[in-house]
């Protein structure tokens, strides 16, 4: 990949962040607890097949930057009963295979606000649904690796300051009321986002259980999605649902269970362990099934998945590590 068009990139993505950078202020656990009653100012609106539960995508090569590999992966998780939604989005530099122990984390940001399902999109039809996003708060990181993050510090200074100043290599926690004003169209997309702009795009499901989605390219729309919904949906990119098992009992790893996962458990943990928020939870399941693919058959994956769970609890116990506990 260019210089240019790495920085065309930059722009597609929703945050930044440096290896080098502060550490994130604001954990899982605090954007779990944020008072929900802030999300809830509209009614809740649902219909049959809104989006619930936990997504991935597959691990996405982005070419070179500076002569070092990128890649990129995204983990959702919906609350269709609550009309909330949290987007962990991780760009690495250093490894292709978005491996965090082998790279350095280039971008990446956490973002928590109002899922609405808008229901069938007549427009594109084959049961096509619409939906939005709109953010109430933030992690929101800087990158400090080049010339390039001063100038699009700056940027943001201009286009959306949010009552502080972004800078290069520094973590902001902020939320929608400190982010006044209305995006220009022609702003950056970080600032359409904080600015409260709201997100439409479309989605639909590829199989009859509800597992697997695609969605269509999103937008900005201050005409309530007229722009937008008429996007044409993307069928060569799905997020994949992760179901729990429901079984976390550590006592339930017995010594047959461990032996088979505990190589792959303990490589789990050396791969992921400098990770954040819900790309921990990504990173496990990858490492645990390294021939996921979201066109794979889904229940191999989450056999696996699920089995494990309970030696994946056990190795959290023993080795003291929370950071491993997760939504198996």
């Amino acid at each position: 990949m260019t210089s240019s068009l790495a920085f065309a990139a930059f722009a597609c993505v929703l945050i930044a962040l440096a290896a080098n950078a502060k550490p994130v202020e604001l954990t899982a656990y605090d954007l779990a607890h944020i008072d929900d009653t802030a999300l809830l100012a509209e009614d809740i609106e649902t219909y049959d097949g809104a989006l619930d539960g936990f997504f991935i995508t597959k691990c996405v090569d982005q070419g070179t930057y500076s002569g070092q590999p990128l890649s990129y992966f995204q983990t959702r998780y919906y609350d269709a009963s609550a009309s909330t939604y949290q987007i962990d989005t991780t760009r690495y530099i250093g490894d292709p295979n978005c491996v965090p122990a082998r790279s350095d984390v280039y971008f990446k940001s956490v973002f928590k606000g109002i899922y609405k399902n808008k229901g069938p999109n007549s427009v594109l039809g084959n049961d096509a649904q619409k939906a939005t996003l709109t953010w109430v708060a933030a992690n929101v990181t800087l990158a400090n690796s080049s010339s390039y993050d001063a100038v699009y510090a700056n940027k943001l200074n201009q286009q959306c300051p949010c009552g502080g100043k972004w800078a290069p290599g520094e973590t902001r926690y902020i939320n929608a009321t400190e982010c006044k004003g209305v995006a220009s169209p022609s702003d950056d997309r970080l600032c359409q986002i904080v600015t409260g702009g709201t997100d439409y795009y479309s989605f639909k499901w590829v199989d009859d259980v509800g597992s697997k989605y695609i969605t269509s390219s999103d937008c900005f729309d201050k005409n309530g999605g007229t722009r937008c919904w008429g996007n044409q949906l993307i069928t060569g990119f799905e997020r994949e649902k992760l179901t729990e098992s429901q079984n976390r009992d550590p006592k339930d790893c017995d010594y047959v269970r461990w032996a088979n996962y505990k190589t792959g458990i303990s490589m789990a943990y050396r791969n992921c362990q400098t990770c954040d928020s819900l790309e921990c939870d990504g990173c496990l399941f990858r490492e645990l099934n390294p021939d996921w693919d979201t066109f794979n058959d889904t229940q191999k994956d989450l056999t696996t998945w699920h089995d494990a769970c309970p030696c994946i609890y056990y190795f959290a116990d023993t080795y003291d590590a929370d950071w491993v506990r997760t939504v198996c």
